[in-house]
């Protein structure tokens, strides 16, 4: 055994930690029973590995070697954690304890034998480093558990249950878990930070009664001392309380109303970062996940937190002055590129982006990775390398501490032990493990100084400091208007008073002192890139308004400080149109697209577009009122990007207006069928086939939306319809209902999601008057009663509304049904004279109801405008499609007359004359609905005559 021994020390290890592993090995050999050995044996390597890079450890074996056998014959060191399996051995171990020594020491025996079985399976690479997270975290949360229930009934013993005063219910204590160990990834040797919290307040039931808050500051006391006073196999863990409201000097234990309470009112940034990681690990889980989950408007900020990268910068700043301070060797936690900065690269994206996307409230770093990678926040090659960074240092974290069982992140200053880790971590040298390192840590610290990074705007001059210093004190046109002068504006007299009334508003003297100072930090760079701008007023006076109206959220002012990119298009689109700066101003948490460049460059698929509207229905919960905002929020971003390609001369948004409405029904409608199929059950399968994949009803869009040509301040025109049954069917669920009034709640219902105000805004006005008997008709009709109408009982401007119109969303079958039922209606024969003065008279009374009061109401009811186009190509498809079933197949007003050209019903020069006219009409009409200056050539008034009178020489021949 012994040449054998030799070989083998030789061939695993450096020189240096060889005699000292040969000497352990040999020890434990020659202590144990030689029936034992042969057992040894088929661990020997594993064993020479353990005594070589853990002195702890080999310490440990050696002091109780038939210890060390009984766990190897339990085969403890081959087997994977079985948390249901060790949380059932304490408790059983911990029932029969009657004192607080005994508990002490049932836990500490079995804790120290889950540190070995830890250490040996990490040391020797039997296990990886998500189950070592794992399991040191499971013991924890099991040692923690097991020690709070114990001293809670052995309190509750001398003192009765707490009692809480308003609800006469029993209250219990949770432990929330912070930093590590909340998110599951605690160090083999590390604190645990917990902050302790109660129910309700009041009293216990006992014959010593105590109030509340004093049994359980009593309880968490018993707790901490458990768990750290030293027993005779080490302690179990130092306690970490000070990240509980107001530190040091506040109370053990709070009461969840007081713990809201302080953070509502007193909670700084960095607890921001320390309760992403919070996690409810033992007592009331219940009760700490709904306290977490009243703390989310705090940790995660509805709008984008672009403040959180400051914060983060000043948290750094902190941490890297005490590192200097304590220590001359690197530290892997805290240091340059180390495992803390990999940590704020994900906590930061997680606090800017959380309070829009739930899927981030995550506690594991393992699981926030690939979610930042999903969302394009991180490339693939960037999540790997952090990935694989995060696996190192943790690993060598792991083994530092493991070396003499020391809460310890620096590498070690002792030769033999720095060899001890590098050689633990596969390396033949120091020299080669501190290579690698460097490598890591470079490219973490890069990546960590990249997000860090404030992007500059370039200034040829000393305004924009000499601003900042003027504006702490009250602005002057003396002191101000020369400084705009050197930086560009022409029109500085109204520069200058935009300035000071923004210096004035009552927002700016209500904002907070960190709103002050964000805002005069931007204040030079937004007046460098302002005056840059060919519409330098307007950039201005929008942008003003703009911040005036954010100051309340000065996290906006960090976005835009942060983004000097965002900076240029914000002031781009609020030099390109009033509607925008009206818009931004409604809805600031779409600043954040401004950092999409892509929202610029090129119009967004169908299919992304889709993708993103389905995330934000079924993102993370089913609260109505976050689906129904959220799905607002990207509405409204998108109508922005729509805007932005607008005002490019190099871009168009097409139809994507049109496309937007369309998503925006489809998930309305799956949702209110959602919310009442739930309730009611769906429609019996003769109505409703059980593997339908869409909702049993239809949405038809008229006027604008049927047309595919919405524009920004369109309300949607729809017709609601449903499949035909029988009077008497009910839904089948638990709680039938007659199917009539299913599908009117289920259109209510779909009405209410698009009409309702929410904090977001609204989605759409909705207009349902189109409908068969319209304000007299029911909100939803069946099909038949729909043909009926259609064919027997609708006038002229009925069939004339019918030409724009087509299916959105819904039921497939229906969407067949009603484009027969459309085209047959249209085919109808028509006395061309009759049809011809119907619709003469119903242009004569939109005149006589109308008055043209703005330029869109100019570009539409105009003699030869959009209305009389309209008019006209609706003419051509109630008159010819009997005998030219094409025209049926078109919506928009051009397609109609193109297909009308291709048919030879008008001469192609007149066609293209109206098909020019409209579409310059349609563009003059977005240009003014964005706040752009217009190309007004189409509305000349010999234009808009000629157009005139072709339409009555088309009409009348």
């Amino acid at each position: 055994m012994g040449v054998q021994l030799s070989h083998l020390i030789k061939t695993l290890l450096p020189t240096l930690l060889q005699p000292t592993a040969q000497q352990a090995t040999e020890a434990i050999l020659s202590a144990v029973p030689k029936t034992s050995r042969a057992l040894i044996s088929d661990h020997l390597t594993d064993l020479i590995r353990v005594n070589a890079y853990s002195p702890w450890l080999r310490q440990t074996l050696a002091k109780d070697p038939a210890r060390f056998i009984t766990w190897l014959k339990g085969n403890s060191f081959g087997l994977k954690l079985q948390p249901e399996t060790l949380r059932a051995e304490v408790c059983a171990a911990t029932q029969s304890c009657e004192t607080v020594e005994e508990l002490k020491h049932a836990l500490c025996t079995i804790h120290l034998r889950e540190e070995v079985i830890i250490a040996w399976r990490d040391l020797n690479s039997i296990a990886d480093l998500k189950e070592n997270l794992q399991h040191i975290s499971q013991l924890a949360e099991i040692m923690v558990t097991a020690g709070l229930t114990w001293l809670t009934q052995w309190l509750v013993e001398k003192h009765g249950m707490p009692i809480g005063e308003l609800t006469a219910k029993p209250t219990q204590l949770a432990l929330i878990a912070m930093g590590k160990l909340g998110g599951g990834e605690l160090n083999f040797h590390s604190d645990i930070d917990l902050i302790a919290v109660y129910g309700e307040a009041g009293e216990t039931n006992g014959a010593q009664p105590l109030a509340n808050q004093e049994f359980f500051t009593r309880l968490i006391r018993a707790l901490v001392d458990l768990l750290q006073t030293p027993g005779e196999d080490g302690r179990l863990y130092n306690v970490d309380l000070r990240l509980r409201p107001f530190g040091d000097g506040g109370a053990l234990v709070a009461s969840g109303d007081a713990l809201e309470a302080y953070y509502t009112r007193h909670g700084r940034e960095w607890e921001r970062y320390a309760l992403i990681k919070a996690r409810p690990v033992a007592g009331d889980i219940a009760f700490g996940n709904q306290l977490l989950c009243n703390l989310s408007p705090f940790i995660y900020r509805r709008y984008l937190d672009y403040g959180a990268f400051q914060s983060l910068r000043e948290l750094k700043h902190e941490i890297d002055r005490q590192v200097k301070r304590k220590s001359r060797q690197y530290d892997v936690k805290l240091g340059r590129g180390g495992i803390r900065e990999i940590e704020f690269i994900a906590q930061t994206f997680q606090l800017v982006h959380g309070g829009r996307d739930n899927a981030l409230r995550l506690q594991a770093l393992a699981t926030v990775l690939p979610r930042l990678e999903q969302r394009g926040d991180i490339s693939s090659a960037e999540r790997e390398m952090l990935v694989d960074a995060y696996r190192f240092l943790r690993r060598s974290e792991h083994r530092i501490q493991m070396l003499h069982h020391q809460q310890q992140h620096q590498l070690p200053s002792d030769e033999t032990d720095m060899l001890r880790l590098a050689s633990s971590m596969g390396f033949t040298s120091t020299t080669d493990y501190l290579a690698a390192l460097k490598v890591i840590t470079d490219s973490v610290a890069i990546l960590f100084g990249d997000l860090l990074a404030t992007e500059t705007i370039p200034s040829t001059d000393s305004a924009g400091s000499k601003f900042t210093a003027l504006w702490e004190q009250p602005l002057t046109q003396e002191s101000v208007i020369p400084l705009l002068e050197q930086l560009g504006f022409s029109d500085t007299e109204a520069a200058c008073q935009q300035l000071l009334a923004l210096q004035k508003s009552r927002n700016h003297k209500a904002a907070s002192a960190l709103a002050q100072r964000r805002l005069q930090r931007l204040l030079p760079n937004l007046l460098a890139v302002c005056a840059k701008q060919n519409q330098a007023d307007a950039a201005l006076g929008g942008t003003l308004r703009l911040l005036d109206t954010i100051l309340r959220r000065s996290a906006y002012l960090s976005l835009l400080y942060e983004n000097p990119t965002a900076l240029h298009r914000l002031c781009q689109l609020c030099a390109a149109g009033e509607w925008i700066t009206d818009w931004l101003c409604q809805h600031p948490v779409l600043l954040d697209d401004l950092i999409d460049s892509r929202s610029f460059a090129q119009r967004p698929t169908r299919q992304n577009l889709a993708a993103q509207f389905n995330r934000a229905v079924v993102q993370g919960d089913d609260d109505l009122e976050q689906q129904m905002n959220r799905l607002r929020d990207q509405r409204n971003g998108a109508l922005l990007r729509a805007a932005m390609l607008d005002i490019n001369p190099n871009t168009k948004s097409g139809d994507l207006l049109t496309e937007i409405a369309e998503l925006v029904l489809d998930n309305c409608l799956r949702l209110a069928w959602q919310q009442l199929v739930s309730r009611y059950g769906p429609p019996p399968p003769t109505v409703y086939p059980a593997n339908a994949k869409t909702p049993g009803m239809l949405v038809v869009g008229y006027g604008k939306l049927g047309a595919k040509e919405l524009s920004y301040r369109s309300d949607l025109d729809l017709v609601l319809l449903r499949p035909d049954c029988d009077a008497d069917q009910l839904t089948v669920g638990h709680e039938p209902t007659p199917l009539h009034r299913f599908y009117n709640r289920v259109s209510q219902r779909l009405l209410q999601l698009l009409s309702t105000q929410t904090t977001s805004g609204r989605l759409y006005e909705v207009d349902i008057r189109l409908r068969p008997s319209g304000n007299a008709g029911p909100i939803v009709s069946d099909l038949q009663s729909f043909k009926h109408y259609q064919l027997h009982q609708a006038q002229t401007w009925e069939h004339q509304a019918l030409v724009h119109s087509r299916p959105i969303t819904g039921d497939t079958t229906l969407h067949e049904a009603f484009t027969y039922i459309r085209k047959e209606t249209l085919s109808l024969r028509r006395n061309r004279h009759e049809l011809a003065t119907a619709i003469i008279d119903m242009r004569s009374r939109v005149d006589e109801e109308k008055t043209i009061a703005s330029l869109t109401d100019q570009l539409k009811l105009s003699d030869g405008g959009m209305l009389d186009i309209e008019f006209f190509s609706q003419y051509l498809v109630l008159l010819n499609a009997a005998d030219h079933s094409a025209l049926t197949a078109p919506t928009a007003t051009t397609d109609i007359l193109s297909t009308a050209i291709t048919a030879r019903l008008i001469a192609a020069d007149d066609g293209s004359q109206l098909i020019e006219t409209y579409q310059q009409l349609a563009d003059c009409r977005r240009q003014w609905e964005l706040g752009q200056s217009t190309n007004r050539q189409a509305l000349t008034a010999d234009n808009l005559k000629l157009n005139h009178q072709l339409i009555q020489r088309l009409m009348n021949g």
